[in-house]
């Protein structure tokens, strides 16, 4: 299992650095100058001769890259032409509500679509099945913006229960913080909920027949048996047909 991950997670290193180079050679090829855009509207030809010199953008393309991947390897990502501050500051700054927003998102996700997949899965071609594959089929279809924007509607507008925008820090109360991260963290949560849903309630038949593999209450293994004989009827009658 180790060296797995470890091959994946090299595996991983050729795929940025050719992500980072076609990103780095696209922003080069649109159109603009950093260098009037950091200067401003105010700025002369020669201070924007000047900053270009300094931010090192009249050298050639590659040696720009060259010295854009020592600066990596550093850590230094360079300052933001927008927010004009340290990237790495920036990325600090939205490192607490990306990691606390991924986390309630897949908590709420793992929390609904695995026991919803597995009583599918234990009444499976029921009314209680076909009721909850449907309410994931139509999970599936929302986009998370949509979501989002219904929840503001009627959460925030209509019933102001919850705040519309902005972000409480953790620091400042993990009440006020959680109801900042509420109708985002269901709006993720709810979609891939979904897709937990469908693949649980595929996936829990299949292992039912497997050596040691414990089933909750109630849920017997000739349901699985029966599950994959009736598979593979239908894979050896379309088999058959082509």
């Amino acid at each position: 299992m180790q060296t797995y991950l470890l091959r994946r997670v090299l595996a991983v290193i050729p795929v940025m650095l050719v992500v980072a180079t076609v990103t780095f050679v696209l922003i080069h090829l649109a159109p603009g100058d950093p260098a009037s855009i950091i200067a401003g509207p105010d700025a002369t030809p020669g201070d924007i001769a000047r900053l270009r010199t300094h931010l090192g953008l009249d050298e050639p393309l590659p040696a720009q890259l060259l010295h854009w991947y020592g600066r990596l390897l550093r850590g230094d990502l360079g300052d933001s032409i927008f927010l004009r501050r340290p990237v790495t500051e920036a990325i600090g700054e939205r490192l607490e509500p990306t990691l606390l927003l991924t986390s309630w998102a897949t908590l709420i996700a793992v929390l609904i679509g695995v026991p919803a997949g597995i009583v599918s899965a234990r009444y499976h071609n029921t009314t209680l099945d076909q009721s909850f594959m449907g309410l994931a089929l139509v999970g599936l279809s929302i986009p998370n913006f949509l979501l989002g924007l219904l929840m503001i509607l009627v959460f925030g507008v209509w019933l102001r229960w919850l705040p519309v925008a902005g972000y409480v820090p953790l620091d400042m109360g993990l009440w006020a913080n959680a109801r900042s991260l509420l109708m985002p963290s269901v709006s993720l949560g709810l979609v891939q909920s979904a897709l937990i849903a469908r693949i649980t309630r595929s996936s829990v038949p299949r292992i039912s027949g497997v050596p040691g593999c414990t089933l909750p209450s109630g849920f017997h293994r000739s349901h699985g048996r029966r599950f994959m004989s009736a598979s593979a009827n239908r894979v050896a009658a379309s088999r058959s047909s082509g």
